[in-house]
């Protein structure tokens, strides 16, 4: 009563007015009222909005907003305690739904109202939406040591972790925010060994400053130094890469396992060589780090310090390294290589690093997994440096590398003359060769290094010797590589100009005439120096076969005005003599020359019996064909074998129209049939549907009704696959068989129902044209073509007999008709319902000494019947049923099977 009372005595001062000017500007007048910081206007709101005051005093205005944030933004506790006691919530979130009011209090430094809402009951452990902190996270990352310890008089979790694990100590930390670490590390309960989501600690972060008070804080409070991260580095591990050596003695002098390795197997000691921390290797090793240890490529403290050898500090560091008693100089890492092996491949440490090694006793002769030794390595890295230094040592000068090359070849092919001296001072094989057969001299005079070819040449090399692995002489390699130069150079020196190779047997002349018009200058050198032309290689092919296969027309012709030199009818492997090669690589030109010479070569055969003509049409090499029709050759020769195939056959088979055109042109018999199939020209053209072609060989008069072996006239064969073309063509052949039968009794018919082509329907049309009877005629199985297109489910070519005339009821040998193929399935059986529909014209009747629906024989008790709509003869209880046929004009009731009454009546359903 009191409050109403004074609300009452309210409404009549000169605070109504401002209120009522507040509610006139904006459709938020609390928020307002709150901004203007008018604590009377504020009360009036609240009286009026009393029913409603619970979401009014919540409610946002457009940017989102509380008014009690807004109070708390202002710092007007008085009004903030107002609203807070008429039930303001205390843990109202932002407009994103992101933060509390809290936090962003927090964030924004407002401890005042940051202890405010503590001090009110603000829930302290709610957490930010996305990053998942909680208020003492921001306190700690705001640096507020007031709002820290107020929320730990609240008792929250000092260990909460936010979405990327750190928990309040790492931020205080990471921010150096002393007083709240302070704090922090003294709250009960506060574990200082927990990880965030990158393996990190507390004291991972603290030993990042140069400042140790807060890492000492830590290790103090029980920090394990040894922990690890996800990818097992230590706090050593990281602060030796960081270069922070402050750092790592601390965790040192702090006791840490200096034996520990991340997952790459890298101990401290590793990292200490590898950035060259002689203050932190020394320290390490004082406490006894293992010095032989291994990292994941094998490689030891040693071989680490080795490679990252810097000038101003590689030496000490490895002089500190050899002096430790327990070290192996002569360990190898897991690629096989020693600290010498490394050293010798660092410029920095050759020259310092390389001899301290040595005198350390480490092995020069070392072999690595890859079979080369150092010396090896040194040469083919063109490390005169090193090479020298092993040489010198001295070490074994004749070894070869795996791949069988000798140091001195090494030398040579990278052009050092000073180690090609200091190899034969020290006693290398001056012929020794590598496992392709490349001396030393080969490779100084391909790269015209002609002061290491004399060097050599002053150690007795010999210009005549055999590559054995290559199977030729230096010539013949000289000749491969159209080197001209080296090519004079080796037959002044007395080189072979026939020596022969010992894998093919060819000469010099023979490489050269595959090579071509590249090589004429050399080949002009060759017969100069007298290279016998008709010499015959392995494979019995002389210089002209080469060029020819190697399609090298300019040098063939070149050979070939050797005439008077030349004996043409040598014949390779192949049994080919050049004229037969030249018509194999289709070169008229030079087959043309070789004619004039030769004429009786254009008859020659082959091995599988054909005559050059044979193999023309064969490739479809219209060119050759009519090249050799204008020489005359045979046109009807025939290949000797057993099929006895003519060049046209051939030609028909190859779908080689113009070499069809030219061969009938010329007069090629198209009568003459294969031995063995019997076929004709024609057979084969319809088989394979090639209209164009079987219209030339029509217009020339071939004979489509000659049967082959199987009795199958030309009409037979195009059924299996016909084509329309084709058809058409043999429908307006004068006395065409359209009834011929096989061997198997199958007219074409048959054959074009057992092939059930797509355009099956389109083929009946085309032959119905021409004929409308006999359309059932029977095999030697007594099967007509409808009982094979139905069997073959050729539904199109079914129906199309039907309607032409073709009878439903034949039998065959064993008793099936078309209603008995009908019942093996319900896909045929609704085939059989569509072809009775189609019936046209009354079938005749057939004959059976038995019912074909029931199979009972006919006696004097059973009697024969016969269906006038399908003409099969039936007993007499599976056709008792009549009615009218009015397609075939037979308005009165007809005796007719259930099936067909069925179909008549239209009560038809499935077969079975």
């Amino acid at each position: 009563m009191l409050f109403f009372i004074l609300a009452s005595l309210t409404l009549s001062c000169g605070w109504c007015l401002m209120f009522s000017k507040i509610k006139r500007k904006t459709t938020y007048p609390l928020h307002l009222a709150v901004q203007l910081q008018r604590e009377d206007v504020v009360f009036l709101y609240l009286v009026e909005n009393d029913l409603d005051l619970r979401s009014k005093i919540n409610e946002c205005n457009d940017q989102g907003t509380v008014p009690l944030k807004l109070a708390l933004d202002l710092r007007n506790t008085a009004i903030a305690t107002t609203l807070v006691q008429h039930n303001a919530d205390v843990n109202a979130k932002d407009e994103d739904d992101v933060r509390h009011l809290l936090h962003s209090c927090i964030e924004e430094q407002n401890e005042t109202a940051a202890l405010f809402l503590i001090e009110n009951n603000a829930d302290p452990r709610v957490t930010t939406a996305v990053a998942q902190a909680t208020p003492l996270h921001c306190a700690a990352l705001a640096d507020s040591a007031a709002v820290t310890a107020a929320l730990l008089k609240r008792r929250v979790d000092v260990n909460a972790r936010d979405h990327q694990g750190d928990t309040p100590s790492h931020c205080a930390i990471r921010q150096k925010h002393a007083k709240v670490v302070d704090l922090l590390l003294s709250a009960p309960g506060v574990d200082v060994n927990i990880t965030n989501n990158e393996g990190h600690t507390p004291l991972w972060l603290a030993l990042g400053f140069e400042d140790q008070r807060y890492a000492q804080q830590l290790v103090d409070r029980g920090c394990d130094v040894n922990l690890q991260s996800v990818t097992g580095d230590t706090m050593l591990h990281d602060a030796i890469y960081k270069d922070h050596t402050a750092a790592a003695l601390f965790l040192i002098d702090h006791n840490c396992n200096v034996h520990l390795t991340n997952q790459n197997d890298v101990t401290p000691l590793h990292a200490a060589c590898a950035n060259g921390n002689q203050v932190v290797c020394e320290s390490l090793l004082k406490r006894h780090s293992n010095v032989n240890a291994r990292n994941k490529e094998g490689n030891t403290p040693l071989m680490t310090a080795v490679i990252a050898a810097k000038p101003e500090w590689g030496t000490k560091l490895v002089e500190t390294l050899l002096a430790q008693p327990s070290l192996d100089v002569n360990l190898v890492n897991y690629e096989g290589r020693s600290a010498l092996a490394l050293a010798l491949a660092n410029e920095d440490s050759i020259d310092v690093i390389g001899p301290l090694l040595l005198q350390a006793e480490a092995d020069a002769e070392l072999v690595m997994p890859d079979g080369y030794n150092l010396l090896q390595t040194a040469i083919l890295a063109n490390n005169t440096k090193a090479a020298t230094l092993l040489i010198r040592k001295p070490v074994q000068v004749d070894i070869p590398t795996p791949d069988g090359r000798p140091p001195l070849l090494l030398a040579v092919e990278q052009h050092s003359l000073a180690l090609l001296h200091e190899l034969c001072r020290a006693g290398c094989n001056v012929y020794a060769v590598d496992t392709m057969d490349n001396y030393a001299m080969w490779s100084a005079l391909s790269m015209e290094k002609h002061d290491l070819a004399r060097a050599l040449i002053e150690h007795g090399f010999d210009v005549n010797c055999l590559q054995v692995a290559k199977h030729m002489t230096l010539l013949h390699q000289a000749v491969s590589d159209l080197n001209i130069s080296i090519v004079s150079a080796l037959l002044a020196l007395g080189a072979d100009v026939n020596g022969r190779r010992d894998d093919d047997d060819g000469t010099p002349l023979h490489m050269a005439a595959a090579i071509g018009a590249d090589a004429n200058e050399i080949i002009r050198t060759l017969i100069q120096r007298g290279a016998d032309v008709n010499a015959q290689d392995r494979a019995q092919e002389t210089p002209l076969h080469r060029a020819i296969y190697a399609q090298q027309e300019p040098v063939a012709m070149k050979l070939l005005g050797l005439k008077d030199r030349l004996k043409l009818g040598l014949r390779d492997q192949a049994d080919r003599t050049v004229f037969g090669a030249a018509l194999f690589m289709k070169n008229l030109h030079v087959a043309s020359g070789i004619s004039r010479l030769v004429p009786s070569a254009i008859e020659e055969r082959n091995r599988l019996g054909m005559t050059y003509l044979h193999e023309a049409v064969a490739d479809s090499n219209i060119e050759t064909v009519e090249f050799l029709l204008k020489l005359k050759v045979d046109v009807n020769a025939r290949m000797a074998d057993s099929t006895k195939r003519t060049p046209l056959a051939t030609a028909v088979e190859r779908e080689f129209e113009q070499g069809v055109r030219a061969l009938l042109l010329a007069g090629a018999d198209h009568s003459i049939a294969d031995a063995d199939t019997r076929w004709t020209v024609a057979h084969i053209a319809a088989l394979l549907g090639n209209g164009t072609i079987f219209k030339l060989l029509v217009e020339h008069g071939a004979n489509c009704n000659a049967a082959d072996a199987d009795g199958n006239t030309v009409l037979h064969v195009a059924m299996k696959r016909p084509q329309a073309e084709i058809i058409r063509q043999l429908t307006k052949i004068p006395g065409l068989d359209f009834f011929a039968e096989n061997n198997q009794k199958q007219t074409p018919l048959h054959l074009l129902a057992e092939s059930a082509p797509p355009n099956g329907l389109e083929i009946l049309k085309i032959i119905f044209e021409l004929i409308n009877h006999n359309l059932s005629p029977t095999d030697a199985e007594g099967n007509t073509p409808l009982h094979v297109a139905m069997r073959n489910g050729a539904s199109d070519i079914s129906m199309g007999l039907i309607r032409n005339g073709a009878h439903p009821g034949v039998p065959n040998a064993e008793g099936a008709c078309c209603f008995d193929i009908a019942r093996t399935s319900p896909k045929l059986g609704k085939l059989l319902i569509k072809l009775l529909e189609l019936i046209r014209d009354p079938p005749a009747w057939i004959e059976a000494p038995y019912c074909q629906e029931c199979k009972s024989k006919f006696t004097s008790k059973t009697r024969k019947h016969h269906c006038r709509h399908c003409g099969r003869v039936v007993c007499k209880k599976d056709s008792t049923k009549q009615c009218p046929i009015v397609k075939f004009q037979m308005p009165k009731p007809q005796r007719v099977c259930d099936l067909c009454h069925l179909v008549l009546t239209g009560g038809v359903g499935d077969l079975g």
